[in-house]
């Protein structure tokens, strides 16, 4: 059996975010491991996979080719002979290659087939037992296969320093993406946020921010361009909103909203309207969880929108405050409050 044009040949694993280019691709690596957990048993999900019919023409006879190799080699458990099997690469031993390596201990032996076996799906094998990040990071820098790459970095590393560099600079946007939805780094996720050339990487660093004045100069649209397409742009203004989501300061909202004041543009008025949406879920938590009467005084007078202020009137019991209030708000319902929170409070 050619394993190269019958598996590696027919990936449908990690595609790129756009239309790039890569090579060597594992369609049995891809569906044993973006699907399932990598920690599985990847024999019994490549089978599983064969039986479907999944790899192209030739998933029965993959099926019989795995059943064989599990049932020889798993009778093994000397570590040397499984060794002798796991590095004695044929070209048409692939199956037995795979097996042998899913019971290796050694981590020497492991290197030196995630590095240099001609298979992905071997490779990719061998670095689910590996344990040195620093070996894990070199292949998936390295290695010729998208999938061997993707798999290390989505499941295995966790090297935060290997994770930037791989965000950075990964040829393959999914890769891209994977690295960085496991960074916790503010700094770089910043940077990724605002340089990265995918507005679909851009928005999963974001999601992941929580620094203030960044998300803010986000929200703002700091860095707009002109978009390709219409989708370009809905997916920038995406963007925007989930940055304002993030936003948790009240005086950053406040000037977000300020600064976008005036504007026509459709996406710069979705995010004033958010700011202030996400104000008032703000100040409505701080009135539930409080029992400070200065608080209620200042969003009795000052809250973001009427349904703020009468929320702050039902906890207040400064007199004065809610005399002022029912002077001089400009909200009919609200001044009608302030007068009935006064007249409760002079009959208990």
């Amino acid at each position: 059996m050619n394993h190269k044009s019958n598996i590696e040949n027919r990936s449908i694993g990690f595609q790129p975010l756009c239309n790039e280019t890569d090579n060597g691709k594992s369609a049995v690596a891809t569906l044993s491991t973006r699907k399932l957990s990598f920690g599985l048993m990847m024999i019994q999900t490549i089978a599983i996979v064969a039986l479907a019919g999944l790899v192209g023409g030739c998933g029965g006879n993959l099926s019989k080719e795995f059943k064989k190799a599990e049932e020889k080699i798993s009778k093994i458990k000397d570590q040397s002979a499984l060794e002798k099997i796991a590095t004695t690469d044929t070209g048409d031993n692939w199956i037995e290659r795979l097996v042998a390596c899913q019971n290796l201990t050694n981590q020497l032996i492991l290197a030196e087939i995630a590095r240099n076996d001609t298979s992905a799906d071997v490779r990719g094998v061998a670095c689910q037992n590996l344990t040195n990040q620093l070996i894990l990071a070199e292949i998936a820098r390295n290695d010729k296969s998208a999938d061997v790459r993707g798999v290390i970095v989505e499941k295995l590393l966790t090297d935060q320093a290997v994770l930037a560099e791989i965000a950075r600079n990964e040829e393959n946007s999914f890769i891209r993406k994977e690295a960085v939805r496991k960074l916790t780094g503010q700094a770089v996720l910043a940077e990724i946020a605002r340089n990265e050339k995918m507005l679909v990487i851009r928005e999963e660093a974001v999601k992941k921010l929580t620094d203030q004045v960044v998300l803010a100069k986000i929200a703002r649209g700091d860095n707009k361009t002109k978009y390709v397409n219409e989708i370009e742009r809905l997916e920038a203004a995406n963007i925007r909103m989930a940055a304002t989501e993030r936003l948790t300061d009240q005086a950053v909202l406040w000037q977000l909203a300020g600064s976008l004041a005036g504007s026509k543009d459709i996406d710069d008025i979705a995010v004033r309207v958010t700011a202030y949406a996400k104000l008032e879920s703000i100040q409505m938590s701080l009135i539930k969880d409080s029992t400070d009467q200065t608080l209620f005084a200042q969003l009795a007078i000052n809250g973001i929108g009427w349904e703020v202020r009468l929320a702050a009137i039902e906890k207040l019991s400064d007199q004065a405050v809610l005399t002022n209030v029912a002077e001089n708000s400009n909200n009919r319902d609200v001044r009608r409050a302030a007068v009935n929170r006064l007249e409760e409070l002079k009959k208990q």
